[in-house]
């Protein structure tokens, strides 16, 4: 029973890591510039999503306010940060 305890666990860590790494591939794919906060952010959520949960006990909440929260954190740094980069030239 430890074993598979142990073998999902790994697998749910492993997952959590494949979404961080495809996160940075899109980001780096579609913008060519490096999101160097993309664990910020995912710890942010983290961070939101724990709070949410121990202060309302509703983890579904928690996840829809924590998903929310970055995304619009994501879009404010993109237009503050990102686009004005992608607006300029190269040189």
């Amino acid at each position: 029973m430890l074993a598979l305890d142990l073998l999902l666990q790994g697998i749910v860590q492993g997952a959590i890591y494949a979404l961080i790494a495809l996160g940075l591939t899109l980001i780096y794919g579609l913008l060519r510039i490096l999101h160097v906060a993309h664990a910020a952010l995912f710890t942010l959520g983290g961070y939101i999503g724990v709070i949410v949960t121990n202060e309302t006990g509703s983890l579904p909440l928690a996840l829809i306010v924590a998903m929310v929260s970055v995304g619009l954190l994501g879009i404010v740094i993109y237009r503050l940060a990102y686009k004005p980069l992608l607006d300029k030239s190269p040189l």
